[in-house]
């Protein structure tokens, strides 16, 4: 939905959609995925925006049943001729801390201009 204000060139004003496959298979502890995706961007008033492909291919590793690491490869087509394409090296580390609430330490390093150098962060999660 769109929340930005497109007058302060925040946000387009319009909705964005993907289409988005994913598939996985699990092999004991390891478990790769792939995801394909299709993104329909909305325009600003003075520049088209490309819809454009994501691809993101990895693996996820469980360590025990409490915990697991992961490491994937992402591209993502740019949205304008302005822009680079993006593509990072993406790795994490989730651990369940009850039956409700996880925590993931996650990093990139960003591999094409149109990314950040690298970046960290921590996720909490809670499934009700």
């Amino acid at each position: 939905m769109p929340t930005a204000d497109d007058d302060k060139g925040l946000g387009t004003g319009e909705l964005d959609y993907t289409v988005q496959a994913d598939v996985y298979k699990s092999f004991n502890a390891v478990t790769p995925f792939a995801t394909l995706a299709y993104k329909i961007k909305g325009d600003f008033n003075e520049t088209d925006l490309k819809n454009v492909i994501y691809l993101s291919v990895g693996s996820d590793y469980r360590l025990s049943a409490k915990r697991n690491v992961g490491v994937s490869i992402d591209f993502q087509e740019a949205s304008s001729s302005a822009g680079d394409d993006s593509m990072e090296l993406f790795g994490y580390l989730n651990q369940k801390l009850n039956s409700h609430w996880s925590a993931t330490l996650y990093g990139y390093k960003g591999l094409k201009d149109g990314n950040p150098d690298y970046g960290t962060g921590l996720q909490v999660s809670y499934k009700p």
